[in-house]
């Protein structure tokens, strides 16, 4: 059945009862708040979420409307039919994050084998240079400009095993 405010109110009656002034009082004696409410409405009188939300909205604005001592009066007041709406928008955000972007170093060495052993113990990671040649991920267009994190590196570097280097990201310049 389609929720709208003609015709759902499920368990909930259209008029306060008896019921709903019972649940107003429990709520009010043991200052439940909206979350404890809800709870109770649920779990305890085993309603439906919608019905807990149409019983809890009526609570709160007839209590702050009104700040009712005698429930009892309040026999035979219309209840109030709330639904849960939901609105899909798009909206701006801002993202940072951490990514491994494009970096080289120029080594002087006798060989690749050699190049390896100074990346490993001879680099400073100040001499590492971003690539220049560095293209952005596609959506990613103003992330043109990475920074180099030189900690991330240094740490990189201390735990870089020399057999993990591949002889293919070793290239002889001249």
């Amino acid at each position: 059945m389609l929720l709208n405010e003609e015709s759902n109110f499920g368990r909930i009656p259209k008029k306060i009862n008896s019921f709903v002034t019972n649940a107003f009082k429990y709520v009010k004696t043991n200052n439940l708040n909206s979350n404890e409410s809800m709870m109770f409405f649920i779990k305890d009188l085993h309603l439906t979420e919608h019905e807990a939300n149409i019983l809890y909205h009526n609570y709160k604005n007839i209590d702050e409307e009104f700040m009712v001592l005698d429930y009892e009066s309040l026999i035979g007041r219309p209840m109030e039919w709330v639904g849960k709406y939901r609105y899909t928008t798009e909206v701006p955000a801002t993202i940072y994050g951490r990514a491994y972007v494009p970096a080289t170093v120029d080594i002087l060495a006798t060989s690749k084998e050699d190049a390896k052993e100074k990346i490993k113990n001879t680099v400073d990671v100040s001499d590492f240079v971003e690539d220049d040649n560095y293209e952005p991920c596609d959506g990613w267009t103003d992330f043109d400009s990475p920074e180099i994190v030189y900690d991330m590196v240094d740490d990189m570097l201390y735990d870089l095993d020399i057999n993990d280097i591949n002889d293919g990201d070793i290239n002889l310049m001249v």
